[in-house]
């Protein structure tokens, strides 16, 4: 083992969610001394800060290629526009190919590029004129004695490394549709100048020619990262039909702007009499869509769950697949309401029974099966009051033991909660032994860079040090081991008095 150094893992997160910031603040970033930065270290950390955390897709409808455009004409082909721009505004996202990723990692490389070039040169003009103001003569390398200038070097030298793969962007892009004032053309020059010039990632544009009643009108698709210009849809119809036309043709639309055909849901909830059921709170895949009707646009094709749930303790669950550009329609029946009647004991019997603050009557005693969730509350005199939850899934008897009031329960309560204080101390204490111990390790890891130890160590003081650093690493997994069992006991203390405080609540 001699002139070797071994580190330490990093410590655990395994720590309550409010002492685990601190455990990260403190350890999380400790690194040897004497350790350096090396040119994949650079390029990580560049390809970190160049990838965007959100990616937005920008695209426009509005370029109109019409051999005659007169007023009548724009304000006509004007409202196409406008037809095609509605049914596309709700859609969310793309869905980027691959070749779309890279194309977008190779623009934020150039522009990055670019960004350095221009501060390069920037940065070399002022030194020039400042040196040629001062009329002091200079070596051919006159910049490189620059701070500024040296940081701009090595930052395109580590940029030549990150371009040697593309940036890990995400799939999905957020789609921003930019509006703005419909352009009318005889001829478009290339829908290429068109999209920089609205500078989006995908034009669409219409080429209209007139056959005497008929209107012949072709979309096109231009997408600036693939460099593809393609027809998406052709319609021959008359100027009355045209606006019916085109939005039937919003799926096709919809899966060149998104990237995939998409699906349609739509959810109607009734009950066993066919009646709409407006109460009833229904789910997608666990997330909250919709009251009574839902309608879900543009999902992926797959399989998804529907949970249809009311206030009276009806549930429904079903599975859906949707397919590629499907329009599903799903009507869901509920089956009929539970009725009866729910009998209420108690231990001893005779207590009074409130409904909020309304008598009901004495246990044991048969209340009505309610539809939605009720509290009621059981008295007696030199009992505690106990309250119950009643509600349409409850069995049709519920029984409670009343405690005595010789039975000192907040003094339980109070035990309890004291004796989780003190373990929490206990485990928030122990933290400080391994955090030192950590920092200590890694402080002696300074001696060993890479593992070997420094040339102007002798041998005799890297058997000091190696032999002090093993007897910390072994202290540092005892109080580690220490942290983790009363962090066990902290959570085995909190889980009594969560208990007995429930306890107490509804006893």
């Amino acid at each position: 083992m001699a002139g070797r150094y071994r580190r330490v893992a990093r410590l655990p997160t395994l720590v309550p969610a409010i002492l685990l910031l601190f455990l990260l603040c403190m350890s999380g970033t400790l690194y040897a001394m004497g350790r350096g930065e090396t040119d994949q270290d650079r390029a990580r950390a560049m390809r970190r800060d160049l990838t965007p955390e959100e990616v937005v897709w920008r695209y426009a409808l509005g370029t109109v290629v019409a051999e005659d455009h007169s007023q009548a004409d724009r304000l006509q082909l004007g409202s196409y526009v406008r037809i095609l721009e509605d049914a596309l505004s709700d859609v969310p996202l793309r869905y980027l190919t691959v070749g779309e990723q890279r194309s977008w990692s190779d623009r934020i490389i150039r522009q990055e590029r670019l960004r350095l070039r221009r501060n390069l040169d920037e940065r070399t003009q002022t030194l020039d004129r400042g040196r040629l103001e001062s009329g002091v003569e200079h070596p051919d390398n006159r910049w490189e004695e620059d701070t500024r200038v040296r940081e701009l070097l090595e930052s395109l030298r580590i940029l030549g490394i990150v371009e040697g793969g593309p940036l890990r962007l995400p799939e999905t892009a957020r789609l921003e549709l930019v509006r703005g004032e419909h352009q009318y053309r005889r001829i478009l020059a290339g829908p290429a100048a068109a999209a920089d010039g609205r500078n989006v990632d995908m034009l669409l544009y219409l080429t209209v020619v007139s056959l005497e009643d008929l209107l012949f009108l072709r979309i096109r698709s231009y997408n600036r990262l693939a460099g593809t210009d393609r027809e998406i849809a052709r319609i021959v119809a008359t100027a009355e039909e045209m606006p019916r036309r085109l939005e039937d043709m919003a799926g096709v639309l919809t899966r060149e702007v998104s990237g995939r055909e998409l699906a349609d849901l739509l959810v109607q909830v009734t009950d066993s009499e066919g009646m709409p059921e407006e109460s009833a709170r229904i789910r997608l895949n666990d997330t909250l869509v919709g009251v009574g009707r839902a309608e879900e646009r543009f999902l992926l094709p797959g399989e998804y769950s529907v949970s249809i749930a009311t206030g009276d303790g009806r549930q429904v669950s079903q599975s859906v697949l949707l397919t590629a550009g499907e329009q599903r329609r799903l009507l869901v029946e509920l089956p009929p309401h539970r009725g009866g009647m729910i009998r209420l004991e108690s231990d001893p019997p005779g207590a009074k029974v409130y409904q909020g603050a309304l008598w009901s009557g004495e246990t044991p005693l048969d209340v009505p099966r309610p539809t939605e969730s009720r509290e009621y509350t059981l008295s007696m005199k030199g009992y505690y009051d106990s309250r119950v939850q009643l509600g349409p899934d409850s069995p049709s008897r519920v029984s409670r033991n009343l405690v005595h009031t010789d039975t000192d329960w907040y003094g339980e309560v109070t035990d309890t909660r004291n004796r989780f204080y003190r373990s929490f101390g206990a485990f928030a204490l122990s933290l400080s032994a391994p955090i030192l111990l950590n920092g200590m390790y890694q402080n002696l890891g300074g001696l060993f860079p890479g593992g070997e130890a420094r040339s102007d160590l002798t041998a005799e003081e890297q058997e000091k040090y190696l032999g002090r650093a093993n007897t910390i690493l072994v202290g540092y997994y005892v109080s580690f081991g220490l942290s983790t069992a009363l962090f066990g006991n902290m959570v085995w203390r909190l889980t009594q008095y969560i208990r007995t405080a429930q306890e107490y609540h509804y006893r």
